[in-house]
């Protein structure tokens, strides 16, 4: 979802350092910017912390993939 990339970018980090600092692949990371992967709910303040998320980033975040469930 573009808000992590956003977020990534502002951090002045590339895909590869943000996989490191979470310990997670740097395909992982992709999916989620593209939006083709979720964060799992268990690890979602994790990650907002590590991007540095704002409290509206991470209520936009949720609201997009309700939206994207109710679409299924």
């Amino acid at each position: 979802m573009d808000i992590f990339k956003q977020a990534r970018i502002r951090l002045g980090l590339t895909q590869v350092q943000m996989a490191t600092r979470l310990g997670l692949s740097t395909r992982t990371i992709a999916s989620y910017e593209q939006g083709t992967r979720h964060v799992k709910v268990c690890e979602l303040l994790t990650i907002a912390k590590a991007y540095s998320l704002t409290d509206n980033e991470i209520i936009m975040y949720l609201e997009h993939i309700a939206y994207a469930e109710r679409r299924r």
